[in-house]
């Protein structure tokens, strides 16, 4: 079976990392996945400079060798493409249906949210949130 590991936060430097006591047993269990994924390039140089500092492992910029097995490395950015969302916005149909939506509710102010839909991710939570902080500060509520 393949296995793959995403690390949602940002990875310590190598001189970080080497404090830990664990710190070769983490990094042997994450080795463990088929394929690694971080968000940025730097949280990837991070762990490859780590597991050659600490476990004497072969890193390249796309993989790391270890005990006899390769794993994948990859940066894989969370996040939305605001170029690609700004190029959707000036095409003519998508003029005309904002156009639409401004009409249906003209006078009201509109809040727009991009969210999996998908239980973990907390929209239950946002909205109340939402809620809560207009009806606690007043100069929220003036903006709307």
């Amino acid at each position: 079976m393949s296995t793959g590991f995403f690390n949602h936060t940002p990875f310590p430097s190598s001189e970080m990392f080497r404090a830990l006591p664990m710190r070769s047993s983490l990094l042997k269990g994450v080795l463990g996945a088929d394929l690694l994924g971080f968000q940025t390039y730097d949280d990837s140089r991070h762990f490859l400079s780590t597991c050659t500092r600490v476990l004497a492992a072969e890193a390249h910029p796309k993989q790391v060798r270890y005990s006899g097995s390769t794993t994948s490395v990859d940066i894989m950015p969370i996040g939305i493409d605001a170029g690609l969302w700004e190029g959707l916005r000036q095409l003519d149909q998508v003029k005309k249906r904002t156009a639409e939506i401004r009409s249906m509710y003209e006078g009201k102010k509109i809040i727009v949210g991009l969210d999996a839909l998908d239980e973990t991710m907390g929209i239950h939570h946002k909205l109340v949130a939402v809620r809560f902080a207009l009806r606690s500060f007043s100069a929220l509520r003036s903006l709307f």
